[in-house]
């Protein structure tokens, strides 16, 4: 998506280190030649997705301009395995989360400059990665107490 790849240039230009994996995206990366840029390839999963973002220092959980959504299995995955979601700030994310458990943003500027001031606030950036995963959880988000409700809905 157009809006997925003007924010990744973003951050590049930033000089923000960036992993990219997924279809469709071999364009981009042959375009934009830039050390900071490592692409994983078309698709990374099982524990090889866990694995990427559990050594990420925050993940982006982007939502899709062009299927309209407001938040993803990303938007749990990612808190759930230890790393800072950076989220965009919508009636939903907002609804699972509160300001100390994610970096929300509103804008494409505004991701850029929240990110960098996490990379260079690591008290900040760990505390916000603790409470995200505390929040994924004890708040129900989590695959286990999502399988628990289903079948003890299916038992009744």
């Amino acid at each position: 998506e157009v809006e997925r790849a003007r924010v990744i240039s973003a951050l590049l230009d930033a000089g923000t280190k960036v992993k990219l994996a997924g279809i469709k995206w071999d364009k981009f990366v042959q375009k934009n030649n830039n050390p900071n840029l490592n692409y994983l390839g078309r698709g990374v999963y099982g524990a090889d997705y866990v694995k990427a973002i559990q050594q990420a220092q925050m993940a982006w959980g982007a939502v899709s301009k062009w299927v309209p959504e407001l938040h993803t299995t990303r938007t749990f995955e990612i808190p759930a395995c230890g790393t800072a979601l950076v989220t965009e700030r919508n009636k939903e994310t907002s609804s699972f989360f509160n300001e100390e458990d994610v970096i929300f943003y509103d804008s494409e500027t505004e991701l850029v400059k929240r990110v960098g001031f996490f990379m260079n606030n690591k008290k900040a950036l760990l505390d916000v990665t603790q409470k995200g995963y505390e929040r994924v959880c004890k708040g129900g988000y989590d695959y286990r107490t999502i399988l628990e409700r289903i079948i003890e809905q299916i038992l009744r």
